[in-house]
Formats: structure tokens, C-alpha cells, sequence
């Protein structure tokens, strides 16, 4: 007899790691169409984009009261994630004595929803890119739990630039848990204590976070045209 569960989740698990796969020919059909600048600048404005929608997925499922009234099948998928957050307080270092591919695989239906998104809207270069920081993040996030004895010389420095964040800017959110929710780099972290600080309502951040989330690509797409333009605004000004 045919085990559907695990046959379904072999063929996501495959779908998910599949993106991965065409991610190279999706990044050389876009440097051969828009260059090398274009590539190079969507690379920092979706690194960025990802730092802010971590941090505010984080605040998002670090609500223990989170509820979605329309739909009880996805109120139950989002308590269970934010369960894992509440989880992942109370046991921190789980997150690197867990197998990494548990991980690495915890971001799969998230995959499959970008594969989506990005097939109707026509930017699944940008969907797959985020979903590479996604797991850049997951990887950070993990690092940042390592014990320092474990940590490599390369690790150090990207620590060091905030190109990753460290294990003591990380372990300010898990003494305050008010603040320095991002788990990539910590960019935009500012901007989210300051609207976590003087914003109340949780709602706020759940709505926002629903918004976003189908325009991934999009967003990222048109601020990367937009410091395209004022880049090439000013050379022309400076020629």
C-alpha cells in the first residue's frame, strides 16, 4: 500500500530542493539580459529585504497569541510555527545540536509558495533569491548558537563585518526578547525595534507581514530598478 504522507513529502522536499538547482540558470539569464550591475545590485537589495522580513516574521511568531480568524486550517499551520519559536526560547541551542538538514528542510513549504508566487507574477529570480538569504539566515541564525570553540576564522570575520549576526548581538534578543529580531544580519533591525517599540497592536505586524509576503518579488524587483536609476543618475551628474 502506497504511503501518501511520505510520498508527498519526498516530491516537496524534491520541488524544494530543485530551486536551487535552476537558480544558476535563472542568475545567468538575468546577468546576459540586465548585466552585471543589475545582478550585483539585486544580490544587496534582496540580502536587505530578507534581513527586514526575517526580523518581521520574528516578531510575528513571537506572538503566542497569534490568530488567524478566517481560516482555521492556517491559524493551526501558524500557532505550530510560532510554537516552534516559543520552542526554540526555551531550548536555544536545540537549533545546533538538531540535524542541519532539519533545518536547512524547515523552510520547504515556504520554497514551494515562492515557486508559486514567482511562476504568476514573473520574477522567480527574485522568489529564489530570497529563498537562498532565507537559508543564509537559517544558517546565521544557527551560527549565532554555536559555541565560539566551534566557530571558524571565516565565521569570525563575517561576524566581525556584520555580513551574519554574531552570538552576542544575537543573545541580546534572547535576554530582552524585545529587540534585534533579524537572524541575517541585523540591518534593518533598527528599524524594527523602532516600530515594535511604539507599535502595540501585534495585528500591525501580521497584516504587514501577509502583504508583503506574495510581493516578494516584486518589491525587490522595483528597488533594485530604483538604485539602478539613481546610480546611473548620478554618473550622468558626475560625467
Amino acid at each position: 500500500m502506497i504511503d501518501f504522507s511520505s510520498f508527498f513529502n519526498i516530491l516537496v522536499r524534491g520541488i524544494f530542493t530543485s530551486l536551487f538547482v535552476i537558480f544558476p540558470i535563472l542568475l545567468h539569464n538575468t546577468y546576459m539580459t540586465r548585466g552585471l550591475i543589475y545582478v550585483l545590485f539585486s544580490f544587496i537589495i534582496t540580502f536587505i529585504y530578507s534581513d527586514f522580513y526575517s526580523a518581521l516574521l520574528h516578531i510575528v511568531f513571537d506572538n503566542e497569541n497569534i490568530h488567524i480568524p478566517f481560516s482555521s486550517v492556517i491559524d493551526n499551520i501558524l500557532k505550530n510555527i510560532a510554537n516552534g519559536f516559543h520552542q526554540h526560547h526555551l531550548k536555544p541551542l536545540n537549533i545546533y545540536t538538531n540535524p542541519l538538514s532539519e533545518l536547512l528542510f524547515d523552510m520547504e513549504y515556504v520554497g514551494i509558495a515562492f515557486l508559486l508566487f514567482g511562476c504568476i507574477f514573473g520574477n522567480l529570480y527574485f522568489f529564489i533569491l530570497i529563498l537562498c538569504f532565507v537559508q543564509l539566515g537559517q544558517m546565521a541564525h544557527r551560527n549565532s548558537h554555536t559555541p565560539l570553540s566551534q566557530k571558524s576564522k571565516i565565521i569570525y570575520f563575517f561576524e566581525k563585518y556584520n555580513f551574519i549576526i554574531s552570538t552576542e548581538y544575537h543573545h541580546i534578543h534572547h535576554t530582552t526578547y524585545d529587540r534585534n529580531f533579524a537572524v541575517l544580519c541585523g540591518t534593518m533591525d533598527p528599524v524594527l525595534n523602532y516600530l515594535y517599540k511604539n507599535i502595540k497592536n501585534p495585528c500591525f505586524f501580521q497584516i504587514l507581514g501577509v502583504i508583503l509576503f506574495p510581493i516578494h518579488g516584486f518589491i525587490c524587483s522595483y528597488l533594485t530598478d530604483i538604485l539602478l536609476y539613481l546610480v546611473k543618475l548620478l554618473f550622468s551628474f558626475i560625467s
